[in-house]
């Protein structure tokens, strides 16, 4: 090989190298079943309360020790539990489950994992579960495009998992992913979303220790709470009696200040999810 021909070899291979790069992203994108199609999946929302507090307080190299190990396991996680990891935002990380794999009950592997990394994670997590429909694909181009889920319920879920803030609660579901988990006993309703163009609303519920659904107490919060539903004028009496016993629960003291201000229905405003 003359020394003239080297820089030609050079290029040559580099230009092979990057159409073969490029052959196995774009087969990467495309490996995902399900791209592009309308699915019906779960999606888990799971924020870091003091994600802002770190940004501010902590200097680059010490940020990246915390941050980038949260991330590392929360994708492991994630994957562990046959669901896909969408890009981070920020303090929140979005999960869908059924998209990038047929899975027998997706709710039930969101709530598996949502409870794998509240165990796992040293800070405070607040997780939200919400079922139903979304459009699955490739979204973006070139170097931008990603896999992912997108709709009013990758939304929802969001929402759900604000909602943890009012209530003091870390994994918080709809009434439509606890339907498909099964077992109710298992949670507990918190209240209704008010959703545009719905009478009904959205039903959230808490996780709950098998030790605490057994409970009398939380026995008696499912009468109080249903009373509540039904605008029975002895609410007022049972979530006092429910605050007097345990003055730390949120969620009861959020419905008793709505009842004592003359509001006699479940609902609750979502919280800013940006």
């Amino acid at each position: 090989m003359r020394v003239a021909d080297l820089p030609f070899v050079l290029i040559a291979a580099l230009a092979a190298a990057l159409v073969l790069i490029g052959f196995l992203r774009a087969r990467r994108r495309k490996a995902h079943v399900g791209a592009g199609k309308r699915l019906d999946v779960t999606f888990l929302v799971v924020e870091l309360p003091e994600f802002s507090t770190l940004v501010e307080t902590l200097e680059p190299d010490a940020f990246a020790k915390v941050y980038d190990p949260y991330l590392e396991l929360a994708e492991q996680t994630v994957g562990e539990h046959g669901g896909y990891l969408c890009e981070p935002e920020g303090g929140r990380l979005t999960a869908v489950f059924g998209a990038a794999q047929r899975l027998v009950n997706p709710a039930e592997r969101a709530l598996a994992c949502a409870i794998a990394l509240r165990d796992s994670i040293s800070a405070q997590v607040l997780a939200g579960i919400h079922s139903g429909p979304a459009l699955v694909g490739t979204f973006g181009s070139g170097e931008r495009a990603r896999f992912g889920a997108l709709g009013r319920a990758r939304e929802l879920t969001a929402e759900i998992a604000a909602a943890n803030r009012i209530f003091d609660t870390q994994i918080a579901l709809s009434r439509t992913a606890v339907e498909r988990i099964g077992d109710p006993r298992r949670f507990r309703p918190l209240g209704r979303f008010a959703l545009d163009g719905e009478t009904q609303g959205l039903e959230i519920s808490e996780l709950l220790s098998a030790e605490r659904a057994a409970s009398r107490y939380i026995s008696a919060y499912r009468t109080g709470y249903e009373a509540l539903e039904l605008g029975d004028p002895n609410a007022d009496a049972m979530f006092k009696w429910l605050a007097d016993e345990n003055p730390e629960d949120r969620c009861v003291a959020y419905h008793l200040g709505r009842l004592r201000a003359g509001i006699r229905t479940p609902t609750v405003e979502p919280l800013p999810t940006t």
